[in-house]
């Protein structure tokens, strides 16, 4: 039986969340994140050819907090940056969503749409957040993992050109505006149907 499912979503609505909640049900996780780890070293020249020589560390090494900084700065590029990030990761995650999955597999992608990814996938799963919160969440996000103070403003920029053209249909909609417990009571809800072969 095919199980390879999508879970898709905007910046910070709690994607990585859900995900781990359906992990701990004994799903298992496909990530996006986790096949860029090899970007910064192996598009090193076309990164600093967009953003420059500042956004390096001591060692030569992309500062991955100076590069979120800088994009912030040069807010016109960040298309530009996430083409070439999703053109990297594009022949690194599609022979994986090409395989059989027998066993309930979450496929985590905020570019899930935008990429067609979702002809992979069984179903798709769409997290939603009202935009305030969202910003909310990505500026404290900025501020406790990055050190930096990210504006209203550029949140809701980065909102919405993430969103542009990464509209789907989904299957099923959470939306993520209530406490982590009604969370983990619709993500459990979920993965039953699932598992019993009603969703």
């Amino acid at each position: 039986m095919f199980m390879l499912y999508g879970l898709t979503g905007g910046i910070c609505t709690g994607k990585s969340l859900v995900a781990e909640m359906f992990k701990m049900h004994g799903a298992t996780l496909i990530r996006t994140d986790d096949y860029l780890k090899g970007a910064y070293v192996d598009l090193k020249e076309e990164i600093l050819c967009l953003f420059g020589d500042s956004i390096l560390d001591t060692l030569g090494k992309i500062d991955r907090t100076e590069l979120k900084k800088t994009m912030l700065e040069k807010m016109d590029l960040i298309e530009t940056f996430w083409e070439i990030a999703d053109s990297y990761l594009e022949p690194r995650i599609i022979p994986i969503l090409e395989k059989e999955h027998n066993e309930i597999t979450i496929f985590e992608a905020a570019q899930l749409y935008k990429r067609e990814w979702n002809r992979y996938c069984k179903k798709v799963i769409e997290i939603q957040m009202p935009t305030k919160r969202q910003a909310e969440f990505l500026m404290d996000r900025a501020k406790r993992r990055d050190d930096f103070i990210l504006t209203d403003e550029q949140a809701l920029y980065v909102i919405e050109k993430q969103l542009q053209g990464n509209n789907g249909n989904p299957d099923h909609v959470i939306n993520n505006e209530g406490s982590v417990s009604q969370l983990e009571s619709e993500v459990a809800g979920l993965y039953v149907r699932i598992k019993n072969g009603d969703f």
